[in-house]
């Protein structure tokens, strides 16, 4: 955070020291920024405040996102086998699927080892 160019920090400073004044900390919850401005800077159209934040996605909830993805998948294409929905398919369409076959293990292995080094990069800890 910034007041008028001024780096101010520490962040998460308890509030209760933050209303005492005298101090450049801040804190945040949520969508709301608290902070106190020291005696002499005035609260006027002068005043520019800067805030920067980023966004970290969490592991474990893209994990969870990936798993939910890939159980949807299976369940749907387990119910289409079920009704017999895909072996109509594929006789129909047996020259299309044996070309696009091939096509599509390669699509799905190196999707699966992309995605796999995300997860993986996740897991060490690279989040940048």
């Amino acid at each position: 955070m910034w007041i008028n160019g001024e780096a101010w920090g520490p962040a998460y400073t308890p509030r209760d020291q933050i209303r005492e004044g005298g101090t450049r900390a801040f804190s945040h919850s949520a969508n709301l920024l608290y902070f106190a401005l020291p005696n002499g800077v005035t609260n006027s159209a002068n005043l520019e405040a800067t805030a920067t934040y980023t966004v970290k996605i969490r592991a474990r909830v893209l994990i969870a996102l990936a798993s939910a993805a890939a159980m949807l998948i299976w369940l749907r294409i387990f119910l289409a086998h079920c009704a017999g929905e895909l072996v109509g398919f594929v006789y129909r369409w047996r020259v299309v699927t044996h070309l696009l076959k091939g096509a599509s293990w390669v699509v799905i292995v190196a999707s699966a080892f992309y995605a796999g080094s995300i997860v993986y990069g996740f897991v060490a800890g690279d989040r940048d």
